[in-house]
Formats: structure tokens, sequence, C-alpha cells
């Protein structure tokens, strides 16, 4: 199984929620981040969400539904 990002957060919690989000639409999700890099004293470090990129084209219609319309239509996925 090869993973593929399909979404870059700038904060855990953000990362958290897209991941969650997806993994309810029964997609496995991993995270993976590069080491922190300091801006004028503030911590930055990007996560990435990724999946198995056979999934990758449904995860990113998901993403972009769920932030579009703040999840109230997406559909669930049955597997």
């Amino acid at each position: 199984m090869k993973f593929v990002t399909v979404y870059r957060a700038f904060n855990e919690v953000e990362a958290k929620m897209v991941k969650g989000f997806l993994e309810d639409q029964k997609i496995q999700t991993s995270t993976s981040s590069q080491l922190p890099s300091s801006v004028y004293g503030l911590t930055n470090q990007e996560i990435q969400v990724q999946v198995d990129e056979e999934k990758e084209d449904l995860a990113l219609e998901l993403i972009e539904a769920y932030f579009s319309d703040e999840g109230e239509h997406y559909p669930k996925q049955d597997e």
C-alpha cells in the first residue's frame, strides 16, 4: 500500500479533524510531519494527512465537500 498526501495542515487540531473525518468515511489514514521550523519564535509544523493512493480521488472529493459546506451533505462510504 502506497500512501499519498491529500491534505496539509499547520496545526495538530486541523490535521486530526481531517484525519478523523476521513476515517469516519472508512478511509484509512496516516499522518506525517516534518521537523518543526521556528519563525520569529513560533513553532510552525506542517502535518500531512495521507491515504492509500487508491483512495486519493475519493478523499480529495470528500475533503472539498467537507470544507465547502461544512460537512452537512457528504456521503457516508459503505465498505
